[in-house]
């Protein structure tokens, strides 16, 4: 297995996750056959309004895991969420969304509705939904060829939603990524689409996101990129997303990455400002 097809199974796995979701390191066309799964885990901080008079910061640790079968990567996706925004709120696409009428949906307390004068602010922490994926890589015997790959990925309900930590609904996601590489630069395009679970009250509606990746690697251990987000909203009426992420990958060690990044929304469908850290090893 190639280190480009690690990126873009890794690349991939953001589409449908938050906005400030980890971006990729540029990989070459270097074999790597002996690692057959990579772990890793990070962190990503996010705050905004998003479209809302509210604001919100959500802090994720996320545990990863995938698992190179022959052509097919599996992965998964395991949340730790710190929310800090209006009670009633719950977490759409990865952004925070006021659900409008329906009761009880946080602790037991009533939600408040958009045009509420009353605000109450709370922090809720705990397990958010799990992500689970499988993609399927194009066979190719041009070494200097695209990478291709066509991938299904459902978001679980395991979140609890009376907490506002998930919907409570499944989300499936379809998508395809193409990455190319031209000496020391490597970009990568994703199109996807996301049918999302519906809850009565909070006017969510399926959406498309589009990621446009480019990075350069300065030598084996370094590289530097951007990730140019662009989807639908995610509500009825919404903003859409619109973001930017820069990012800096290091390889510390033998099959050991870490990244850090910084992002720049640039609507109110995505958050005004994160930042976050990564690390994965090979297996």
């Amino acid at each position: 297995m190639t280190l480009t097809r690690k990126r873009i199974a890794l690349f991939g796995l953001t589409i449908g996750l938050t906005a400030a979701s980890l971006p990729c390191q540029a990989g070459s066309k270097d074999q790597d056959d002996d690692h057959s799964y990579t772990v890793g885990i990070s962190f990503d901080s996010a705050e905004g309004k998003y479209g809302s008079p509210y604001k919100y910061r959500t802090d994720t640790t996320d545990l990863s895991f995938s698992k190179d079968i022959g052509q097919v990567t599996l992965a998964a996706n395991l949340p730790y969420v710190a929310q800090n925004g209006p009670i009633g709120s719950i977490i759409v696409a990865g952004h925070p969304v006021i659900v409008d009428g329906a009761p009880e949906i946080r602790n037991g307390k009533d939600v408040l509705s958009k045009s509420s004068a009353r605000i109450i602010y709370g922090h809720e922490h705990g397990i958010g939904d799990m992500d689970v994926s499988a993609a399927y890589f194009f066979a190719n015997d041009n070494p200097h060829a695209p990478l291709v790959d066509a991938k299904l990925d459902i978001k679980l309900a395991n979140g609890n939603a009376s907490e506002g930590l998930g919907t409570g609904k499944y989300n499936e996601t379809i998508s395809s990524d193409i990455s190319q590489e031209l000496d020391n630069w490597l970009g990568a395009l994703s199109l996807g689409y996301t049918e999302v679970g519906k809850i009565p009250g909070a006017n969510m509606k399926n959406f498309f996101l589009e990621t446009v990746d480019l990075s350069y690697k300065f030598n084996k251990v370094a590289s530097l990129g951007a990730t140019f987000n662009n989807g639908s909203a995610t509500t009825i009426g919404g903003p859409a997303q619109r973001d930017i992420t820069l990012y800096y990958g290091l390889e510390v060690a033998k099959a050991v990455h870490m990244q850090a990044f910084m992002l720049k929304g640039m609507t109110n469908g995505s958050p005004s400002r994160g930042f976050g850290i990564s690390a994965n090893s090979d297996f």
